[in-house]
């Protein structure tokens, strides 16, 4: 189900819950909401949208330099604290090359949704 399109929009189900779009309506008019790119402080960066309500998800930014071989690790992105407008963008997430690419290299950003298994609660 997380794979597929049910409405027809192009944008995966699961994609579309996680970045607060409705699986069941036409959402090809608010890509506004997908992951997009931006310069943040001087760098490259990647900017998206969390589902604060859910708890099943889980992000993870990612990095390729060929989009073969994707990693992600704390040497190469960062984090990026939200502005002054947190709250009114409450989910908002940036995050960074800690480098520039100045040199002429070429560096990728993705966003990986997955969903969390459920956890069970053993104690009785």
């Amino acid at each position: 189900f997380a794979q597929q399109d049910t409405d027809g929009d192009g944008i995966g189900n699961l994609l579309e819950y996680a970045f607060n779009l409705d699986p069941r309506a036409d959402s090809s008019g608010h890509t506004d909401r997908l992951p997009r790119h931006q310069l943040l402080g001087g760098r490259f960066g990647i900017q998206f949208q969390r589902r604060l309500t859910a708890t099943d998800l889980n992000y993870k930014v990612e990095y390729s330099q060929d989009l073969m071989q994707w990693r992600s690790d704390t040497e190469t992105l960062e984090e990026v604290a939200p502005g002054a407008d947190a709250g009114t963008n409450a989910g908002q997430a940036s995050v960074r090359a800690r480098a520039n690419t100045a040199d002429g290299s070429m560096l990728f950003l993705r966003v990986r949704v997955a969903l969390q298994a459920p956890t069970t609660n053993l104690n009785h």
